[in-house]
């Protein structure tokens, strides 16, 4: 008698075979410049969160800065440790990072602008939020936010100094966002490292007045994108610095009564 040509199905599904590497437990294949720079990303955010706050001075460091005395100087002591600990993790140890790779810091977007083309897109964005900080300077959680150093009828002096620091932590914030972690990104994600760039730096500004946390969504992908194009981070240093400014002038402003 002939054999049947009916065959039993197999009591297991027939997946395709999948190629020989993928049968081995391999490390990740990522590029090394990817990995390195979005795992530093999530140590800074981790670093900030528990280390690198104003409060976190007096935590960490209580009589070293309980020490200046004053209300205003220990303040102001510690916004001098927050800036001091931005300006190392965003700046500082990114540079030290691109130096082992034997690159240089204009590759990351530290020199003058390529193109000049979009910087009209900076100034009407500059407008639009100092329009946006002036009725949010109305709101108590604006005005329970800034100014940064709330000593600037006391100590102004101290305000300039801490100016000072703070537009050199913007320029370290901006280094490492639309510099570092974009230019790290780019090479092998192309234009979608607007949008991974994007996440973190809005996470930075929760606990901040809802406006900015939203701004900050559509802010991140703009500055990206200039950045790629202009290959420089200058226009949005300028543009954080200046809208921090505003930001300061509107709530002093409003503490003072002379808007209102």
């Amino acid at each position: 008698m002939a054999d049947s040509p009916y065959q039993a199905p197999s009591s297991e599904p027939d997946f395709p075979k999948l190629p020989e590497p993928y049968h081995k437990l391999d490390p990740p294949r990522v590029d090394h410049q990817v990995w390195i720079a979005l795992t530093y990303t999530a140590l800074i955010m981790t670093l900030l969160e528990y280390f690198g706050k104003t409060n976190h001075s007096i935590e960490h460091f209580r009589e070293f800065f309980l020490s200046f005395g004053t209300i205003e100087k220990v303040t102001f002591a510690a916004k001098l440790y927050w800036v001091a600990f931005g300006f190392t993790i965003y700046f500082l140890i990114p540079w030290i990072i691109i130096r082992c790779r034997k690159q240089k810091l204009r590759d990351y977007g530290l020199r003058l602008p390529a193109s000049y083309s979009h910087m009209w897109i900076y100034l009407v964005m500059l407008v639009i939020v100092i329009i946006l900080a002036y009725f949010a300077s109305f709101k108590p959680s604006f005005q329970a936010k800034y100014p940064y150093y709330k000593y600037f009828v006391e100590e102004p002096n101290l305000y300039a100094l801490f100016w000072v620091g703070r537009a050199l932590r913007f320029f370290a914030l901006e280094f490492f966002f639309r510099g570092y972690l974009l230019f790290s990104l780019r090479p092998k994600m192309g234009d979608s490292a607007f949008f991974v760039s994007m996440v973190p730096y809005c996470m930075l500004h929760f606990g901040k007045p809802p406006q900015e946390t939203f701004f900050a969504i559509i802010g991140g992908i703009i500055f990206c994108w200039i950045a790629a194009r202009t290959k420089s981070i200058w226009g949005a240093v300028v543009l954080h610095v200046a809208l921090a400014m505003a930001m300061d002038f509107f709530s002093i402003a409003q503490k003072l009564n002379w808007i209102g």
